[in-house]
């Protein structure tokens, strides 16, 4: 378990993140109620469906994928990411225990996708709800797939807490959010099964003194 102090700052900094997500969501729907943004409603084709929502997610990946390699330069990573790096045991706090620069930077390409191109409600919800559900699923700090998962072409894409907090040990791979495919495009994806072989408490283990080796 964290510190007390640092639960103490996750939470603050997660319930900042949620009134972040709540005043873009709100401010969202005034826009479209007013007519100044567009959206499809009603009934409409599932095919359709799901092609907005493999585009919204491919661009959504990318596009975090992109903020999160840029978050981990010396600049904005002293000055805001290192706020997420703090916490030695991740929880689902963690996942959106976040500085608000970087909680807007996140959660605003939600509202700017819907005012590039008016894609149907559905979209936007499914969307929003998988990529919530997925960042805070992947900080749990315990991995419920087994060792299969990540060897079969058909479930490795989806990202898991071995991936995921694989980053917070190793801050030079696994940059994704929802998926690996972007960490694949560019090179920076790892998985180390090596921890199948141990006892499955955590994805992984901090070096004891003198190891330095990860497990």
């Amino acid at each position: 378990m964290p510190p007390a102090a640092v639960r103490r700052r996750e939470r603050h900094l997660a319930w900042t993140t949620i009134a972040i997500i709540l005043v873009l969501g709100t401010a969202t729907t005034i826009l479209v109620l007013a007519g100044r943004l567009r959206v499809a409603t009603g009934i409409t084709s599932p095919w359709r469906i799901a092609f907005e929502c493999a585009a919204w997610l491919s661009v959504v990946e990318i596009y975090l994928y992109g903020l999160h390699r840029l978050m981990h330069t010396r600049w904005l990573f002293r000055r805001v990411h290192r706020l997420h790096h703090l916490s030695a045991a991740t929880d689902a706090w963690t996942a959106l225990s976040l500085h608000p620069a970087e909680a807007l930077a996140a959660f605003g390409v939600f509202p700017a996708l819907v005012a590039l191109h008016p894609v149907h409600v559905a979209t936007i919800v499914a969307v929003s709800a998988f990529m919530i559900t997925a960042l805070v699923a992947t900080h749990v700090n315990h991995e419920p797939v087994p060792r299969g998962w990540h060897e079969s072409a058909l479930t490795s894409w989806l990202t898991t807490p071995l991936v995921h907090v694989g980053h917070h040990a190793d801050a030079r791979a696994n940059f994704g959010a929802a998926t690996t495919l972007p960490d694949r495009l560019f090179g920076t994806h790892r998985v180390d099964l090596s921890w199948y072989d141990g006892e499955r408490r955590s994805p992984w283990r901090r070096p004891a003194a003198g190891d330095s080796g990860r497990a």
